[in-house]
């Protein structure tokens, strides 16, 4: 899907008959015309809208091959969803899910599954709807809370997220033990396990459970070491110097402080290193 949107940016840049700079030009830079048409990245929904109304051509258009080449595989639909949730880009994520499902047929169960589960995430975001948002995320899950693949999980894991973020932590928690109890009969990866530990750490939190929520964040703290990753490590390390100081044990908590603000002094986190100067102030 980024490809085909790269190769279709170019195209109609070319057909009517604008350079980069020209395109570009009361939208965005030269070289961000440069780097969508390369694959790089893909534009914001704003940017899209704005690179379509100048190209006077339907928005839809860059989703669909202009040459009519073989449709692209849901496997790169999919990259390019969990790309663009990344970068918290719900309007475009919302946009290529309603275009997708629109194409029931060729549609498998699993593949209708992720873009449900997406489309839960990005209402929530984009609406504020919590119970729309949910009722489409439990409706993707099986009955029973029933565990059948990673998949599963990631859906369980977004419930979670939610309850959480509307402060109803005991089903928050319902949903990060059942996620937590299928790790290994399905061999989830370690980056959603290290996701996974830090939120049921934060609700643990939360509930002022500081003890297990500790124990939780350097589970999560130990498989980042493991692997090698900074994914996550910078909050990872933030939340363990706070719930550190909640139990009173000071010393370990200055060792936290000092790992996390060097994590985010490496990553140019501005706003962490504040928030974490602010908590150095309670020791």
């Amino acid at each position: 899907m980024l490809q085909t949107i790269a190769k279709n940016i170019k195209y109609y840049r070319k057909k009517m008959g604008y350079t980069q700079a020209q395109l570009a030009k009361g939208i965005c830079t030269q070289a961000m015309i440069s780097n969508f048409e390369k694959g790089g990245s893909s534009p914001s929904s704003v940017v899209m809208h704005q690179i379509a109304e100048k190209l006077g051509v339907p928005i839809e258009n860059f989703f669909h091959d202009v040459h009519s080449t073989p449709v692209q595989s849901n496997s790169e639909i999919e990259k390019l969803v969990r790309k663009l949730i990344h970068q918290r880009d719900y309007e475009s994520v919302s946009y290529i899910i309603a275009n997708e499902l629109n194409n029931k047929n060729t549609l498998s169960p699993t593949e209708r599954r992720f873009l449900k589960w997406n489309e839960g995430i990005c209402i929530y975001h984009l609406e504020r709807n919590k119970e729309k948002s949910i009722r489409i995320l439990q409706e993707s899950l099986p009955l029973e809370d029933a565990v059948k693949d990673i998949l599963d999980i990631e859906i369980m894991s977004s419930l979670a997220v939610v309850y959480f973020e509307i402060k109803d932590y005991d089903t928050s928690l319902h949903y990060y033990n059942l996620c937590i109890d299928n790790f290994e009969q399905n061999h989830v990866d370690d980056r959603l396990k290290i996701k996974i530990l830090y939120g049921k750490s934060r609700t643990l939190g939360y509930k002022e459970d500081y003890k297990d929520a500790l124990l939780y964040c350097q589970q999560a703290i130990k498989l980042c070491l493991e692997n090698e990753t900074l994914y996550f490590l910078g909050e990872l390390l933030f939340q363990a110097a706070r719930l550190s100081i909640l139990e009173k044990a000071f010393v370990n908590a200055e060792v936290y402080i000092r790992q996390a603000t060097s994590i985010f002094e490496l990553q140019g986190e501005i706003d962490f290193i504040r928030i974490t100067e602010q908590l150095k102030k309670k020791l």
